[in-house]
């Protein structure tokens, strides 16, 4: 059984919430000079699960909002791939698929919801799962 793998890097944390997120949380001990971003990693059964979540779920409101709390990543900062049962994907993983997915676009090795590949094996077209009316302004 096949399952979709997906990370997101929401941007560089916005300077105005540095010292809220300090306040909350000892992950979050921000200096001048430190780099901030905030890696999400998940698996999923199949993209139409992670699409319903992300685009149309409470979670919708937050994302909408992103601009208030990230500051705009100028790379790729959602990579989706496929992976085998029992796999655990790592950090380094979702940074290769972005960094493969910034060099040559969606592919059946790093993709996006705008072009969705199939799983392996599988013969249909690459899909556009339509996510634009979410991501006005970021696409």
């Amino acid at each position: 059984m096949l399952f979709l793998s997906s990370t997101c890097v929401s941007g560089w944390i916005s300077t105005s919430l540095r010292p809220f997120l300090s306040c909350i949380s000892p992950i979050f001990r921000f200096t001048a000079a430190s780099v901030s971003l905030i890696p999400n990693m998940s698996v999923w059964e199949d993209a139409e699960s992670l699409f319903q979540f992300v685009y149309r779920s409470a979670h919708t409101p937050f994302m909408v909002r992103r601009r208030e709390f990230f500051e705009k990543f100028e790379s790729s900062y959602q990579a989706l791939w496929w992976i085998e049962a029992g796999t655990i994907p790592t950090i380094n993983d979702a940074l290769s698929r972005l960094w493969h997915l910034d060099r040559f676009g969606p592919t059946a090795h790093a993709f996006t919801f705008k072009k969705r590949f199939p799983p392996p094996g599988a013969s249909d077209d690459p899909v556009d799962m339509k996510p634009e009316p979410y991501c006005v302004g970021w696409a």
